[in-house]
Order: structure tokens, then C-alpha cells, then sequence
């Protein structure tokens, strides 16, 4: 399936038991700044964190069948920790970086530290909710993972790697 989304960091994106969710973030693909030694992906403030939702039940999986639903702010995700259907909103939990002018080091150029979100899509109301959570600013953390047979379910229990700011 051809889905048309703007040159991006699409590094990862989710289940639930009802949907497949696409990832489309702020991250923009630049290989011309590569030449001079710039990262190849940078971050975009202007350029929301939105998702592509598409039902698992689908007959036929089209981009006509996906539903995107745009947040009010930009943000990057490169590896989601979970995800589950409450009612009509999809709730994710996921490590989420920011803008942060500064940093144009590495492959992904203009990211901040990456910290856990609570993330809540509303399909009826098609909004995206991003909420710190409860000590998740205390310590930049990627990598999240919880067992595999409880992918797309609830789960009680997550762990991911810490990452220092340095």
C-alpha cells in the first residue's frame, strides 16, 4: 500500500487490537545537508506530530481507509512503548522529543531529549492529547519494550532505557 506522507523519520508505528497506527513527526529528511556535514534528518517546529490510523479489519487496506488525526504541536516518536483502545481514543505511551535549536549532532538533527508521554488520540473528537506523566521528565529515556504477548493490549508494567542529556 502507497501512503503519501512528506519525507520523514517513519522509524516505527504501533498496534492496538482494533487499529495499525502510523507515525508521521516533525522529523524532516534533508540529505542535501549532508554534504555539509549536517544531520540528514532535522526537526521541523512547524510541522505537527499526527497519526495515521488504519482499522485491522479493513477489507482492503487503501489511503483512502486511513484516518489521520493531527496534534496542536510538533514532536518526534522514534520507538513507542504501548498501545490500547479506550472507547473511541486510542491511549499510546512513548518516549517523545521536542524542538531544541541547539542540537545538530548526529543523524537527527534538532531534537531534544526524549521523555515518556502519555499520548491519547480521540477519534470522534479527532484530537491528539500529549500528557507528561508522573516523573517522566526526570529522566530522558528510548528503547521501551513490555512483553510481547501483551502487544496492543493494556499492560501494567514497561521498561526502557535511560539516556543522559549530554
Amino acid at each position: 500500500m502507497d501512503v503519501k506522507m512528506k519525507d520523514g523519520f517513519h522509524h516505527d508505528m504501533f498496534i492496538t487490537e482494533k487499529y495499525a497506527v502510523l507515525i508521521d513527526g516533525a522529523q524532516e529528511f534533508t540529505p542535501k545537508g549532508l554534504v555539509k556535514k549536517l544531520p540528514l534528518w532535522n526537526f521541523q517546529p512547524d510541522r505537527p506530530l499526527r497519526f495515521g490510523i488504519l482499522p485491522r479489519d479493513t477489507k482492503e487496506w487503501s489511503e483512502e481507509a486511513i484516518m489521520w488525526i493531527e496534534a496542536s504541536e510538533a514532536a518526534e516518536l522514534v520507538h513507542t512503548l504501548y498501545a490500547y483502545d479506550e472507547d473511541d481514543k486510542i491511549v499510546l505511551w512513548s518516549p517523545a522529543s521536542y524542538y531544541k535549536e541547539d542540537a545538530v549532532e548526529g543523524v537527527l538533527g534538532g531534537m531534544g531529549p526524549i521523555f515518556m508521554r502519555k499520548i491519547v488520540i480521540d477519534m470522534t473528537a479527532k484530537k491528539v492529547d500529549i500528557q507528561k506523566v508522573e516523573g517522566g521528565d526526570e529522566y530522558p529515556t528510548e528503547f521501551p519494550r513490555i512483553r510481547d504477548d501483551r502487544i496492543g493490549l493494556t499492560t501494567r508494567y514497561g521498561y526502557s532505557g535511560m539516556q543522559t542529556t549530554q
